[in-house]
């Protein structure tokens, strides 16, 4: 057990309920595809989403379609048994896909995933929300798919105030041999040269902070990031701006990717994100609220603990085993997502330009190493011929955003039932072309150390043990790619 493993234990038995305000979800992965219910709602998106959560994943939802969900993939484990579904949250959770180079060559291959961890918590001092849970349609966003270096740690459009932004996204290659936690420095990747397994319990951890400070607007297509502001400080635990001062739940996110499930198939050191990132400081990550109103400000404020669930939680219904949700029936757009192929899905070259050029949506089926950059202009890091230009019928940015904030509402933080469901039009409006890019400046910093906080103290066992397969334009997968694999 670990130093930090060793302390909250003893604060658990000395202080009661010391844990209240925390919980732990654990689960798997799975659908993968070129869908993002927030940013391109009813279409195909930019980049490959790996999905965990219910199985109301579809290119577009409402918080009333994930009430109709019949299982999740996210659940609960009591004294290391098997994850088991949570009824209450049909949430959705989703981030991008890892590709890596195939061995000898340099086509990629999709990195399988073990599982994730989903941390709720009470941080913070700021006023809390009442209920203190997420509204009805609630959906937010963390990170930024457009960073290709380390964030800046000033807060945006304030010099004078500081954040640990670097520490919104953290990368660790959980090793059994030394160096046997591997840490990437100001929310990049590590350095992987010579490293060819993240052999250990959360293997290669890609995580993600989400914001938790509310300005009690609805989400805003015109401007998806608005609604939701970092902490000032630190991000996972300081005080809300004035400007976004309503406290939410705190949501902090670990992805379990596995390239040891691969050992031998891959060229060390050549991990790339979906979104075309091979540095990993833009991965990001998105949440759609689904949780039955009331459960989720129960659980947190009664039935909080060290690691994951109590047990005979009154607030908490257990289902089937969370193994038994089976995401690749959300599938709706069929393209090759697993490899090997020669780009990644979509048209997302490989770039360490920062900001990351913003590239037009390409159609189903396109894997290609340039793109249409939003505005027009053709870019990329192989000459090809963009099929983009099937039609993208470019709707009006400007009227779109006036439409959207002559009819945007603002909401009582304090309401009990706030509905936050954008219209389907207004949604439908901003492409996901047109999502935002913030451009940040580099700076160097010591490496974070929030991740470790975390994952110092949450070592469980998954019980994975499905065999997905799927069929990919007559191509057969390996088995091996296979095993454990959402695809």
């Amino acid at each position: 057990m670990s130093v930090k493993a060793t302390s909250l234990a003893l604060l658990a038995s000395l202080v009661p309920n010391a844990f209240a305000g925390q919980i732990v979800l654990r689960g798997r992965d799975g659908g993968a595809q070129r869908v993002d219910p927030i940013l391109a709602p009813g279409k195909i998106s930019q980049h490959v989403h790996s999905f965990l959560g219910s199985n109301g994943v579809a290119p577009e939802v409402t918080y009333d379609s994930l009430q109709n969900a019949s299982c999740t993939t996210l659940g609960g484990s009591i004294n290391g048994q098997p994850s088991k579904q949570i009824i209450e949250d049909k949430s959705i959770y989703w981030h991008p896909a890892l590709f890596v180079k195939k061995k000898g060559g340099e086509e990629l291959i999709r990195v399988p995933s073990s599982g994730s961890q989903i941390y709720y918590n009470d941080h913070g001092d700021s006023p809390r929300r009442e209920p203190f849970e997420f509204p009805k349609g609630f959906r937010m966003l963390a990170g930024d798919p457009f960073l290709r270096a380390p964030s800046s740690n000033f807060v945006p459009g304030n010099a004078t105030q500081s954040q640990n932004r670097v520490n919104i996204t953290q990368w660790i290659c959980h090793r059994t041999q030394e160096p046997t936690a591997l840490a990437g420095l100001d929310g990049g990747m590590p350095d992987m040269a010579g490293i060819d397994t993240c052999d250990n319990v959360d293997a290669f951890n890609g995580a993600v902070n989400f914001p938790y400070c509310w300005n009690g607007n609805d989400f805003d297509p015109a401007n998806p990031t608005a609604h939701m502001a970092y902490a000032v400080g630190n991000i996972d635990g300081g005080p809300c701006p004035e400007s976004h001062n309503i406290r939410l739940p705190h949501i902090f996110m670990e992805n379990n990717f596995e390239p040891n499930w691969i050992m031998g198939e891959f060229e060390e050191d050549t991990f790339m994100l979906a979104n075309g990132d091979p540095k990993g400081f833009g991965f990001h990550a998105d949440f759609f609220n689904g949780w039955k109103e009331g459960a989720l400000s129960a659980i947190l404020d009664n039935c909080g603990t060290q690691d994951g669930l109590p047990e005979n939680c009154p607030h908490i219904t257990l289902g089937d085993l969370t193994d038994n949700c089976n995401l690749n029936e959300t599938i709706v757009y069929e393209e090759d997502v697993i490899g090997p192929m020669d780009f990644v899905p979509g048209c997302n070259p490989n770039t360490t330009a920062n900001p990351a050029p913003n590239y037009q949506v390409c159609p189903l089926g396109t894997s290609s190493g340039t793109g249409t950059l939003v505005g027009g202009s053709s870019n990329g890091s192989s000459e090809s011929t963009d099929p983009s230009s099937s039609s993208s019928a470019t709707t009006s940015v400007s009227s779109a955003k006036a439409e959207v904030a002559s009819s945007s509402a603002t909401f009582s933080a304090s309401a009990t039932a706030a509905d936050l469901s954008t219209s389907t039009t207004l949604v439908s409006l901003v492409k996901s072309a047109e999502s935002s890019t913030t451009t940040s400046t580099p700076e160097t910093s010591a490496p974070s150390s929030s991740h470790a906080r975390h994952s110092g103290w949450h070592r469980h066992s998954y019980g994975v043990t499905s065999v997905v397969t799927q069929t990919l334009e007559a191509r057969s997968i390996p088995t091996k790619l296979a095993v454990g694999f959402a695809a």
